[in-house]
This record gives structure tokens, sequence and C-alpha cells, in this order.
């Protein structure tokens, strides 16, 4: 049997050492963890963690983030907790954007009715301060009015 990488000897789950010394390769391999959890290496070396899952009869893969800023037992988390969301019938990734979604309907409503505790408002953002030296939609002028008069 031909290994993929570095941590595939003996089919043991790979250890954060291994994830982190898997270098790029010709083809891209992958290092398995169980439970769907898995590890792609990419060409150039890069390392991703991806959930592997059924619904609906259906193959899915799902993203848990990129390797090192998502450590590999906060992926092992992720992926109990997408089990256990999959276990009664919702699948993950719908259940994620659903939340994803909520929290930018909670930040708009916040922001539209002024019940931010930020000092702005978003039309502030499209505001030109008045200090400003060019204000947007004002062509510049040769003699601003406050010039010194030229003789003549």
């Amino acid at each position: 049997m031909k290994s993929n990488g570095p941590a595939d000897t003996n089919n043991m789950p790979p250890t954060d050492t291994a994830v982190r010394n898997a270098k790029g390769k010709e083809q891209p391999y992958k290092l398995s963890d169980g439970g769907g959890l898995y590890v792609p290496v990419n060409q150039n070396g890069s390392r991703y963690e991806r959930l592997a899952y059924r619904f609906s009869r259906k193959q899915k893969t799902s993203a848990l983030g990129t390797y090192p800023s998502v450590t590999l037992a906060d992926a092992r988390t992720r992926r109990d907790e997408a089990k256990r969301v999959l276990a009664p019938g919702t699948d993950p990734s719908e259940k994620r954007r659903a939340d994803k979604q909520a929290v930018a309907a909670r930040y708009r409503h916040r922001h539209a009715f002024g019940l931010c505790p930020c000092r702005h408002s978003p039309r502030d953002e499209m505001r030109v301060p008045a200090q400003s030296p060019v204000r947007l939609g004002q062509p510049k002028m040769a003699n601003p009015p406050f010039a010194t008069p030229s003789p003549g």
C-alpha cells in the first residue's frame, strides 16, 4: 500500500506535528483524521481542514478552516459539533449559512435604527468631513475665494 503523506502510516490520525510538517508534492494528497475530517495538502503546501458528510443521500463537503489558523484540535471540535447538528437531520452547512445571515440581519437592524453603541451611523461613512480640502462633487477652483487678490 502506498503512503500518501507523513501521517498516513498505520492508519493513525495525524498529529498536529505531522500536519505542520506536511509538505506539498507533485499531486495533492489528504491526511485523514476520521469521522469525515481530513486535511488536504495542496501542491504549494497549503493545508485546509475539511469535513466530508452525507446529507439526504448526497455527498457534501464543509470547510472548517485553514491550518494553522484553525488547529487540528479546533477542527475536531467543529467536526463533532457538525455531527451533532447532522444527527437530527439538519444540514450543517445550511445551519451555518442561516446563522451568518441572522447575525448580519441583526447588525443591519442595529445600525438602521440607531441601536448600535458606536458613535456613527452608516450614512456617516459616505459623508466627507467639512475640514476636508477636497469635497466630492465640487470642482477644484483655480482661484479660491479666500486667496489674496492679485494686483491688477
